[in-house]
């Protein structure tokens, strides 16, 4: 029992330590993409939330998010339906993976 709330202790206090973020799903519309800084305007509810994305951001579609898209940024139009996984790192948000489900405008 001490041992395992040695450990549990040791893994939370490093997780703290390195900055562990939580990834968090933002599920909205596309109200705006801005390929020069980069970054994505998701209308989730009532508020815009700017998501930026990076060469490693993976952008999906179909159903269940098996299917590659290979143009990536280039595929979202204002309007198109999405879920987007990102964390917070500082004050902005930075996209890890853009689920397209489905189009826009």
């Amino acid at each position: 029992m001490l041992r395992s709330l040695i450990t549990s202790c040791a893994v939370v206090g490093l997780l703290v330590l390195t900055g562990f973020a939580i990834a968090e799903e933002i599920k909205g519309t596309v109200a705006k993409v801005d390929t020069d800084k980069m970054t994505i305007a998701v209308k989730a509810g009532d508020k815009d939330v700017v998501v930026k994305y990076d060469k490693e951001t993976k952008f999906v579609a179909g159903k269940d998010g098996t299917k590659d898209l290979k143009d990536g940024v280039n595929r979202l139009k204002e309007g198109s339906k999405v879920t987007v996984t990102a964390e917070k790192k500082g004050d902005a948000w930075l996209a890890s993976k853009v689920h397209v489900m489905g189009k826009g405008k």
